[in-house]
C-alpha cells in the first residue's frame, strides 16, 4: 500500500467472486437486522422529532435532497428538517464562510439552523429517517457518505469507485475526520473503506459512532452543568498542564459529521460554540504525509 500525501493509493487484494458475494451477502443481513430492529424500537422517537419538528418549525417535517448512490444511480435522501424552509437558497450567502476545501461545504454555527434542529444534531436523531433507506436497499448502515451528483463531477476516477457500494448513514468519514479535515483525508478514507468493507469494520464503525456519540452528549452535558462556575486556577493539581493535551484522544462534542450536505450541514453543535474533533482522531489534528487513514481508525490494514 503506498501514498501520495494523503491521497491513498490502495493495491486492491484478490478476492473471489464468490467471496465477495458471501461478504456482500452478510453486509445486506447486518444492514437489515440492525436497521429494521432500530426503526420498531425507536418508532415513538421519530415521531416525537417529527412532532416536534412540525409544532415549533411547521412544514416540511422533512428535508428531501438528491443524491448519487450505488452504481452512481441518484436517489432523494431523507433528514428531518434541521434548517430554516429556505436554506439552500441562502446558502450563496455563506460561500465565503467555507471552511472545507474541494467541493466539500461546511459553516461553524450555520445561522440557518433552528433551535429544535440544533438539538436534532446534538443527538443526530436528524439522521434516523435512512434507516428507511438502509432497509429498501439504498443505503447501508456503514458506507461513504451520498453525495450530491454536483460534487461527484469533481471527483476523479479512483474516488468515484465508491459508487461500487452503497452509501452510509456513517462511515470513516464521520469516525476518522476531524474539524479541519481536508477533501483530500476524506478522498483517503472513502478509498480505505472501498479497499477494506465488510461486516467486521461495519461493526466496529457502528460501535465507534456510538461511543462518539455517547461522549459528546456526556461532555455537552457536564459543560452545561458547569457553565458559570470559576475555571481552575492554573496551578490547580486538577487540571492537565498543557503540555499534556497532546495525549488526548477521547473528548468531543461533535456528530458524524454530513460533509457532503452543504445545505443541511453545518457544525453540529457544541457547549458555548466549541470547536472539537472526532473522538478516534489525536486532538492535535496532526498529520504526516505518509498517514493511513487505518492508523486512525485503529484498524489493521490489508496486506
Amino acid at each position: 500500500m503506498t501514498t501520495t500525501g494523503l491521497l491513498l493509493a490502495v493495491d486492491r487484494p484478490a478476492i473471489s467472486d464468490r467471496a465477495t458475494r458471501i461478504r456482500r451477502a452478510s453486509k445486506r443481513l447486518l444492514d437489515l437486522t440492525i436497521a429494521s430492529l432500530a426503526l420498531v424500537v425507536l418508532a415513538p422517537l421519530l415521531a416525537v422529532a417529527a412532532g416536534a419538528v412540525l409544532v415549533l418549525e411547521g412544514r416540511p417535517v422533512f428535508f428531501r435532497q438528491v443524491r448519487v448512490g450505488r452504481h452512481e444511480r441518484p436517489f432523494t435522501m431523507l433528514k428531518f428538517r434541521t434548517m430554516v424552509p429556505d436554506a439552500e437558497r441562502r446558502l450563496g450567502e455563506l460561500r465565503d464562510r467555507n471552511e472545507r476545501s474541494g467541493p466539500l461545504f461546511k459553516v461553524h454555527d450555520d445561522p440557518r439552523v433552528t433551535p429544535i434542529g440544533r438539538l436534532l444534531r446534538l443527538t443526530s436523531i436528524d439522521e434516523l429517517p435512512q434507516l428507511l433507506h438502509v432497509v429498501s436497499g439504498r443505503m447501508s448502515l456503514v458506507g461513504p457518505r451520498p453525495a450530491l451528483p454536483e460534487e461527484v463531477a469533481q471527483f476523479d476516477a479512483a474516488h468515484r469507485a465508491r459508487h461500487e457500494l452503497r452509501p452510509g448513514i456513517t462511515g470513516c468519514w464521520q469516525a476518522a475526520a476531524n474539524e479541519h479535515a481536508s477533501f483530500e483525508r476524506y478522498r483517503a478514507l472513502d478509498l480505505y473503506y472501498l479497499d477494506h468493507w465488510g461486516p467486521a469494520l461495519d461493526l466496529r464503525l457502528l460501535a465507534a459512532t456510538a461511543v462518539q456519540l455517547l461522549r459528546r452528549l456526556l461532555h455537552v452535558t457536564h459543560a452545561r452543568l458547569t457553565a458559570g462556575l470559576p475555571a481552575p486556577p492554573v496551578d490547580d493539581p486538577g487540571r492537565p498542564p498543557a503540555e499534556d493535551h497532546h495525549d488526548a484522544t477521547a473528548a468531543v462534542t461533535t456528530a458524524p459529521v454530513d460533509a457532503t450536505h452543504p445545505h443541511e450541514t453545518g457544525s453540529r453543535p457544541g457547549p458555548a460554540g466549541a470547536r472539537t474533533t472526532s473522538v478516534l482522531v489525536d486532538l492535535t489534528g496532526a498529520h504526516t504525509p505518509d498517514d493511513d487513514p487505518a492508523d486512525e481508525l485503529g484498524l489493521p490494514c490489508a496486506s
